[in-house]
């Protein structure tokens, strides 16, 4: 929604401002958001469970 905005202002107002705006906007929104919730799938597992997988592979 915020994109849609962003591109709204720049077909209303064609600036290099406005885009650099949009642009800092759209990264500091991705970087706030995106990068927290990828970073929520890394899992720390012990020794044990990280190494079974490949044991099993072996034999």
């Amino acid at each position: 929604m915020l994109l849609f905005v962003g591109f709204l202002a720049l077909a209303v107002m064609p600036a290099l401002l406005v885009l650099i705006t949009v642009q800092v906007i759209r990264y500091a929104g991705n970087y706030a958001i995106s990068k927290p919730a990828r970073e929520m799938f890394y899992v720390v597992l012990t020794v044990n469970l990280s190494t079974k997988p490949r044991m099993q592979m072996i034999v």
